[in-house]
């Protein structure tokens, strides 16, 4: 039988050393298809796997041990910051906590464990649900902690689902009208008497020009009511100088075109008389105006008229006056 030949030192190191390709990884390859026979999947499974692991000592240990580690870590810090205010502010996590917290907070067995956890000051009030907590045992204060930093502001959850518009209450019916009530009796009218008294004069001598002279004197307008009337009064005084014939005429007015009553004084004398060195003429009117309810302006106007043979006739017109009294007649007049 032949002896294989040996190979040298050299020629092993050389076979050592070939060269990675893809033809020689290929059958040793791991690819999808080999890992798919292998994974773990749901169905590999067996449904007791899961409790009988959580209820093993070695894996209570293990998250009592690594717990701490764990939420001290950065990493969950930063979880806590990002994830925890939008998990708290969703509407799903919300009516997830009102409809389960009542009933776990109700149940024996969170009782028992709020008393088997000695929570300090333990008397928990009612929650949600209105059911009384029994206070459990005080326990021994821990030392506080140092306060955290305060977290950042989590993003504004969405809006909940607009509630149902509720039922539109029925109008009232409208109340029946009140009765009109009756127009009352017309009060008595005041007693006889003087209502209001107006007044317009002057005593500063106005001179003639050219032979004549004229003054008006106007009241304020007044308002008569029912049964009421005016009383009115006016004079005037008016000197002549080097004068042969004169005439004085003066009226009443309500309103500018409504004349009420007049007055004239005068002397008329031949053309060969001798002119009087001085006349002097005064005159009176007086007069009750019952024009009846509204509003009325009275005056007062004078004219003087003079002739002279020898020159212009001199003088002045001095004191006049108009006075006004209302009068309230109770219907006598």
């Amino acid at each position: 039988m032949a002896r294989s030949k040996r190979l040298t030192i050299e020629q092993r190191v050389s076979k050592l050393e070939l060269p990675i390709t893809a033809r020689r990884i290929a059958p040793r390859a791991i690819t999808t298809t080999k890992l798919a026979r292998n994974a773990v999947t749901s169905s590999k499974i067996s449904a007791n796997v899961i409790p009988a692991l959580i209820a093993s000592p070695s894996f209570n240990r293990s998250i009592v041990s690594a717990l701490p580690e764990v939420l001290a870590t950065p990493a969950f810090d930063r979880v806590v910051r990002t994830v925890l205010p939008q998990v708290i502010a969703h509407p799903v996590f919300d009516n997830a906590v009102r409809s389960v917290l009542p009933t776990l907070v109700s149940t024996p067995a969170f009782v028992q464990a709020i008393q088997a956890a000695n929570i300090r000051g333990a008397a928990v009030a009612s929650d949600i649900s209105g059911v009384q907590v029994e206070a459990g045992v005080q326990g021994t204060q821990d030392a506080q902690g140092a306060q955290g930093a305060q977290g950042t502001q989590g993003t504004q959850g969405a809006q909940g689902v607009q509630g149902v518009q509720g039922v539109q209450g029925a109008v009232g019916a409208q109340g029946a009208a009140g009765a009109e009530g009756q127009q009352g009796v017309q009060g008595l009218s005041g007693p006889p008497g003087i209502v209001d008294i107006r007044f317009a004069g002057s005593n500063t001598p106005i001179p003639l020009v050219n032979n004549q002279v004229t003054v008006e004197l106007t009241l304020t307008p007044i308002v008569l009511g029912a049964n009421q009337v005016v009383k009115l009064d006016a004079f005037t005084n008016v000197d002549f100088t080097i004068v042969q014939s004169y005439s004085v005429n003066s009226f009443l007015s309500r309103n500018p075109a409504d004349v009420i009553t007049t007055n004239n004084e005068a002397i008329m004398q031949q053309a060969n008389q001798t002119d009087f060195s001085q006349a002097t003429v005064t005159t009176n009117l007086t007069w009750v105006d019952n024009p009846g309810p509204g509003t009325y302006t009275y005056s007062f106007t004078v004219t003087g008229l003079a002739t002279s043979q020898v020159q212009l006739a001199g003088g002045a017109m001095n004191s006049r006056c108009l006075t006004a009294t209302v009068i309230n007649t109770n219907g006598t007049l």
